[in-house]
């Protein structure tokens, strides 16, 4: 059964989301990485990409910020309002180093995975903005830290008690399979999990490997300019579908730098309604499965049906 969504703005039922991005950032903060392209903190820029995004026929965006990574609840609500999109949001604790800064070495399991539950039930200020989806959490390297280890713990306790879907950073190496050994372990249903990031990781078996375990397996870095890359996910798309998994698949940009967005010359968040439905049709694929990546899919993904 599909559950309503909850947006920054309230809950919406599934079917009204429209097209949906699954893994984007529209206020962040990674500059211990990105130095001064890493934050993003301005509410004009949000609403005009949120614009660009509604105008090619854009519903729904996703913003995955957990609150250790700069989340920011009352300017997506400002941002939502003012562009007319709807904006889910985040919750539970990023990855390493990140992690370090959240006092989560002195909570137990329990403690943090309460915080979680609280935010869902009852927001986040005093205007009650609640997150639709938990995450992005997941692990830095290929392997998962101790600390990191509590906060998926933490956010797949909360998941049991909430319902909400689980988006994941995997990145670089396959170390979604030990996340989700580990998600499915503390009860965690497998429909429930997105693994994100798969796009970093070559490897078309690995891919299929969660789709078959029941996961939505995402490709969200179609924020690269790159001919080469957007070629290497398709096809990696397309070998998915081809074995009857096109119902477990969703597709993102994942911006999270000012050099992502087009006002800094980057693809910007309506290039996968644009340039990237362009690619799909050019690389074969049906109308159906395109707006499956675009609609039909990131709907169930985040309602449970």
């Amino acid at each position: 059964m599909r559950a309503p969504v909850m947006t920054v703005c309230g809950p919406v039922e599934a079917d009204d989301l429209g097209i949906t991005l699954v893994h984007e950032h529209l206020f962040a903060d990674t500059l211990r990485e990105y130095r001064s392209d890493g934050l993003l903190n301005d509410l004009d820029l949000a609403v005009r990409e949120l614009l660009l995004f509604r105008e090619a026929g854009g519903g729904t965006v996703v913003d995955a910020t957990a609150p250790n990574l700069g989340r920011d609840p009352a300017l997506l609500r400002r941002a939502s309002e003012l562009a007319e999109v709807h904006v889910v949001m985040g919750c539970g604790s990023y990855r390493d180093p990140y992690t370090a800064q959240t006092g989560l070495d002195r909570l137990t399991v329990a403690q943090a995975a309460a915080s979680i539950v609280l935010e869902v039930t009852d927001g986040v200020t005093d205007a009650g903005i609640r997150p639709g989806i938990i995450g992005e959490v997941g692990a830095d390297q290929a392997w998962v830290s101790a600390l990191e280890e509590r906060a998926l713990r933490a956010c797949a306790l909360a998941q049991c008690r909430t319902g909400l879907t689980i988006t994941l950073h995997a990145a670089r190496w396959p170390v979604g399979r030990a996340i989700v050994d580990l998600l499915e372990d503390a009860g965690v249903p497998a429909h429930r999990i997105i693994v994100g990031h798969l796009d970093t990781v070559p490897d078309p078996d690995y891919h299929l490997e969660l789709a078959q375990r029941g996961c939505w397996v995402e490709f969200d870095g179609f924020a690269s300019p790159a001919d080469y890359d957007t070629a290497r996910q398709l096809a990696w798309i397309r070998a998915l579908a081809d074995a009857g998994f096109a119902d477990r698949v969703l597709v993102s940009h994942d911006l999270f730098r000012q050099s992502h967005f087009r006002a800094y010359g980057g693809v910007g968040l309506a290039h996968l309604l644009t340039a990237g439905r362009e690619a799909m049709a050019a690389a074969g694929f049906a109308r159906g499965l395109i707006e499956q990546l675009l609609s039909a899919n990131p709907q169930r993904a985040l309602s449970g049906g």
